[in-house]
């Protein structure tokens, strides 16, 4: 911010910069072997993430600053009511204002850049990218007209992951290209008169996804990811440098990461238990059916008058969860032995709120190392999968440049801590509590 905005009495700004899928022992380990100069330094702190640990249900939560039964997103695919079909979710699915949306309506100006699940966009007090789902700018963008000043600086929306699965050194390429063009778009737009500014990153979680494992092995492909990561680092640096010393800084991960060793498919199970008919898609599911999954580790009961084809009745679904439970929680790979998974959770149990009757009847969270999987069909139960790292619960991180002063942090607390750091009363019927 200039000499001339302070004259004219122009706001500070608050400025976050999200760093998707980063995990704080990471960062914190780099930090203290002097590879990273910023990054988990002791101002980071530990938080924790949503069930399921997955980036769309995370930033919908982080947006809205309420828990999944408040504003309807459970995955990146659901039902569709009374269809065969199942829908990829978007924003449209989103069933509560965002903080830029209700930062808007207080008269504040706002600059959002590629948060997951904000396509498509919806109208705001400034300039707004949509990330994850956006295929086209001029779809992506609001206002419209936004979408020729990021064609002009290069903006590229997203990383191609295919090209992990056929070349490491090409998805390194475009990662890199990709990391870069959403810099040069910050740097562009950081010294505008915005009150609230948010930068979101997901490279990382796309590198994470498919390298994590080759840094923990620390194979020939290890120094490059620690390459990668110092441009973040370096990154941070910068963006400290060109803030006034008045304005305000998060930067914030949604969840945090490990190495991936098994995918395990829960419908496979669920086939082999008899729960679930051996069908070839959801479409597909009779009335022979008890229990279905969804991605990731999401069970619906058949339940007589929900579901399409449902058959299990009202009088059977609480005994019928109680034995998936007990069953689940005894679940173990085949080949070591290892428990796969950590915790069953009944819907009640992690969600409230007035859709809370489209959440799974059942949430399953693995153990780290086992990605839960829900493909139809004949599948193996558990195999070595493509990716080689996997989300976790228990290990994203928050910086602020005001000191932190709670003990635990989840990321449901960060919509009403930018508020309490904007000096904008929060709204009522909030998860989170401010952090400061």
């Amino acid at each position: 911010m200039g000499f001339l905005d302070k004259l004219l009495g122009r706001d500070f700004k608050t400025v976050v910069l999200a760093l998707d899928g980063v995990p704080y022992s990471f960062i914190k380990d780099m930090y203290e072997k002097g590879e990273f100069k910023h990054l988990g330094s002791p101002e980071y702190h530990k938080m924790s993430s949503v069930y399921p640990t997955i980036s769309s249900v995370a930033w919908s939560s982080f947006m809205t600053g309420k828990n999944p039964g408040k504003h309807n997103i459970y995955g990146f695919v659901d039902r569709k009511s009374n269809s065969k079909n199942l829908q990829i979710c978007n924003s449209k699915d989103l069933k509560s204002q965002t903080l830029w949306e209700y930062l808007s309506e207080k008269k504040k100006k706002v600059f959002v850049m590629n948060v997951p699940l904000t396509y498509p966009p919806r109208k705001v007090n400034g300039k707004l990218v949509s990330g994850f789902l956006c295929s086209n700018l001029i779809k992506g963008t609001y206002p419209k007209e936004f979408a020729s000043e990021l064609y002009k600086l290069g903006y590229k929306i997203d990383a191609e992951s295919s090209l992990a699965l056929e070349n490491l050194e090409k998805f390194l390429k475009d990662i890199n290209e990709t990391f870069e063009s959403k810099k040069k778009v910050m740097s562009h737009y950081l010294n505008k008169n915005y009150h609230f500014m948010m930068f979101h990153f997901m490279a990382t979680d796309r590198i994470n996804h498919f390298m994590m494992g080759n840094y923990l092995d620390g194979d020939k492909y290890a120094d490059k990811f620690i390459s990668f990561y110092k441009k973040i680092d370096r990154m941070v640096g910068l963006l400290k440098k060109n803030l006034d010393e008045n304005d305000k800084l998060l930067i914030i991960s949604d969840h945090g990461f490990t190495r991936l060793e098994q995918e395990v498919q829960l419908n496979r199970w669920l086939m082999e238990e008899g729960y679930l008919e051996e069908v070839k898609e959801f479409s597909n599911i009779t009335r022979e059916t008890k229990a279905y999954s969804l991605i990731p580790g999401r069970i619906y009961i058949n339940l007589e008058g929900r579901e399409r084809n449902g058959s299990v009745s009202k009088k059977e679904y609480n005994s019928l969860r109680d034995e998936l439970i007990e069953k689940l929680s005894n679940l173990r790979d085949p080949m070591s032995g290892r428990e796969i998974v950590d915790k069953v959770f009944k819907r009640e149990d992690i969600y409230s709120g007035p859709y809370e009757e489209n959440a799974p009847d059942l949430l399953v969270h693995p153990k780290n190392g086992y990605d839960l999987k829900s493909k139809f069909g004949k599948v193996e139960f558990i195999s070595k999968g493509l990716r080689n790292g996997m989300h976790t619960y228990d290990d994203a991180f928050v910086y602020s440049s005001e000191p932190i002063s709670a003990e635990k942090a989840n990321i449901i607390d960060l919509y009403p801590t930018i508020l309490k750091m904007m000096k904008v009363k929060p709204p009522k019927n909030l998860d989170g509590r401010s952090l400061l």
